[in-house]
């Protein structure tokens, strides 16, 4: 059976992770598990996210604390702790649709080896977005280029 391991760094926003976190629970199956990694947020944001957890005893939630700053190095600390055959990257805030982690089972297993991206749709829950924002999501996020090309971006 393939199993997938969901990273997703955060950064002194324990409610924008727990946020993505109850979108993402209830999609994985018992041989899932998602990784929160922490990137040194301090324990007034790491003690949300250990009760997130507590209140999902039956479902493989790990917070994992990366001292290194950087969601890169957050996503990497992530991937060297991962079980899944799989890796889905996702970032604090993102609120994946339903069936998220389905769709990506689906495209591996119609296609082992391959790489996949979805469309990162750009939203300003809490505020106007700013300039640089509005270019980002209109030049920056290219996922098909990027994917054609061995990568993909993360929002």
């Amino acid at each position: 059976m393939t199993t997938i391991s969901v990273l997703m760094p955060t950064y002194r926003d324990s409610a924008a992770a727990i946020e993505t976190a109850e979108l993402l629970h209830s999609q994985l199956r018992p041989t899932d598990e998602l990784l929160i990694v922490d990137n040194g947020s301090g324990v007034e944001h790491q003690q949300p996210c250990e009760a997130f957890m507590r209140q999902h005893p039956g479902v493989a939630i790990r917070l994992l604390i990366c001292d290194t700053r950087g969601s890169y190095a957050a996503r990497n600390m992530g991937a060297e702790h991962a079980r899944g055959d799989i890796l889905a990257f996702i970032d604090a805030g993102c609120l994946p649709c339903a069936g998220w982690l389905e769709a990506i089972r689906a495209h591996f297993a119609a296609h082992p080896g391959s790489r996949v991206a979805g469309p990162i749709e750009m939203t300003y829950k809490y505020s106007p977005p700013a300039l640089v924002e509005l270019v980002d999501a209109r030049v920056h996020l290219n996922q098909d280029r990027y994917v054609s090309e061995g990568w993909a971006a993360t929002a």
